[in-house]
């Protein structure tokens, strides 16, 4: 993934600098939710021309196709996942467990400072492997910041035989921040990033995704590649990426030897760190409104935390580690 030009409008980032426009890290392994396909009457309805800051985007009149099941959006580890000795390199994974032959196998990499994809395989279908991953987003991401990166990939016939290859640009741009508003629920605090796909085997094709900033995760996908199509979260998302509710704040936030937790309560709550493949690396168990937890041994990366009280309470949110 060769990285041609990055976080230009500098002068745009000063204008915002007041608001809380950045993304830093996107879903974390464990995290479950669920999409509706846009009927194609609907699709055709979300505002992607609605840019910059403050903005509004009204998508509350989308409904499902009924032609299409609703997918159940599983992230994991690769570990052990079908595929994953394709993809040496990929640390995240998602799929629709009971719609993995039809959405397939998703191998990424999520680092400090981006998420990468390094290919998709559906079994009995052609697939692809990457030697130059595409970006997927650039972390961090501000608003008014491009982004922009070439890739390569090797096309696979389903029998295992090489199809084509195939090298590509993508320009990511942060190009609004504000509210979207789906048939359940109004979402605050989310970014609209613009994908702009060229490739070597055909035409270049665009892309947007609304983001919420605070959690990372994608609410509305609206792609271009061969028609629109529109997919957006229909249910609240479950595991630990559900952060509306958490009763903490973390600083500094991205840290470096010593975390400092500020919680709503006083009474005892446990602490487990995961890393981003899901695995605990540290636990504590917290006893004051304001505790300091030494994270010195711990490599650079992105972390996920988990909590739980005495009232059966887990919440989650996540920091990074210099």
């Amino acid at each position: 993934m060769k990285k041609i030009i990055t976080s230009a409008f500098a002068l745009l980032i000063t204008l915002f600098a007041g608001a809380q426009t950045t993304l830093t890290t996107t879903s974390a392994i464990g995290y479950t939710s669920s999409f509706n396909q846009a009927s194609s009457a609907t699709a055709a309805m979300v505002p992607i021309g609605i840019t910059g800051n403050g903005v509004t985007w009204n998508c509350a009149t989308l409904t499902p196709d009924a032609a299409i099941p609703t997918i159940h959006l599983t992230v994991s580890s690769p570990v052990g996942t079908t595929y994953a000795a394709d993809y040496p390199n990929a640390n995240w994974y998602f799929t629709d467990p009971a719609l993995v032959a039809l959405l397939g196998h998703h191998y990424y990499k999520l680092t400090a400072d981006s998420m990468v994809l390094y290919g998709e395989h559906t079994t009995g279908n052609s697939y692809e492997i990457y030697q130059d991953p595409e970006m997927d987003i650039p972390f961090p991401f501000s608003l008014g910041d491009i982004d922009t990166n070439s890739y390569s990939k090797t096309n696979y016939n389903s029998s295992g035989s090489v199809s084509s290859y195939q090298t590509g640009t993508t320009i990511i741009s942060y190009i609004g921040f504000g509210t979207l508003v789906l048939p359940q629920a109004s979402y605050a605090d989310v970014a609209l990033i613009k994908n702009e796909r060229s490739n070597s085997l055909g035409p270049t094709t665009v892309s947007y995704t609304w983001i919420k900033v605070s959690t990372g995760e994608k609410l509305l996908i609206y792609e271009t590649n061969g028609g629109i199509k529109v997919n957006y979260v229909s249910s609240t998302a479950s595991g630990i990426a559900n952060y509306e509710r958490v009763p903490m704040n973390l600083f500094p936030n991205p840290a470096e030897n010593e975390l400092n937790i500020h919680l709503s309560t006083n009474q005892s709550t446990t602490v487990l760190v995961k890393n981003i493949l899901g695995q605990p690396v540290l636990q504590t168990t917290l006893t004051d409104v304001v505790s300091k937890v030494d994270i010195s041994t711990l490599p650079s990366g992105v972390y996920f935390l988990e909590m739980k009280g005495q009232e059966q309470c887990n919440y989650g949110t996540r920091f990074m580690k210099h």
